[in-house]
């Protein structure tokens, strides 16, 4: 990755290699850098994958957390989990948009005010048909976002996903 500060936009060659510790996203240009998920954050991404994985038709995958989605060199983000096309899913790690049917964040400190107003409008404009925000205590959907009007009901398959998930999710912690 090219020293800070940059002043022209950041694209998706400017991303470094090796993540660790923190994770990286591009929106429109702009460089949009968050600490490494929790533990419990990671746990919830990896459960409600295994629940959505189970309960999809086979021509889906649900990835969590690392799979990159993106439409153009200015643009990269990065879901806690995605629910994408099988045949797309290459080496890379990066998809693009047309190919996923639903993505997930969850609420974190350090995100909340991207996961609730930005990205939901870059996944709505992508046309992303499905996402979901989840509150990280208690895996609840979170209430309202900022594009909620733009994105369509979910399939019952990956409705009964996540009512497996959040009962699995409140026992989890006992």
């Amino acid at each position: 990755m090219s020293a800070l500060p940059k002043h022209e936009p950041y694209t998706v060659a400017d991303l470094p290699e090796d993540t660790a510790g923190a994770r990286f996203e591009i929106i429109d240009g702009s460089l949009h850098v968050s600490p490494t998920p929790t533990v419990g954050h990671q746990l919830m991404a990896q459960m409600l994958s295994g629940h959505l994985q189970r309960q999809s038709p086979g021509d889906l995958i649900a990835v969590a957390s690392g799979l990159g989605v993106s439409t153009a060199q200015d643009s990269y983000m990065v879901p806690d989990v995605t629910v994408v096309n099988r045949a797309v899913v290459r080496q890379d790690l990066t998809v693009h948009p047309r190919d996923v049917l639903l993505v997930v964040e969850i609420l974190s400190p350090s995100t909340r005010r991207m996961d609730l107003g930005i990205k939901p409008h870059v996944y709505a404009d992508w046309g992303i048909p499905h996402l979901w925000l989840l509150n990280q205590d208690t895996g609840v959907k979170a209430a309202r976002h900022a594009a909620e009007e733009r994105f369509q009901p979910a399939p019952m398959w990956a409705i009964n996903a996540y009512h497996a998930f959040l009962g699995e999710w409140s026992t989890s912690g006992e």
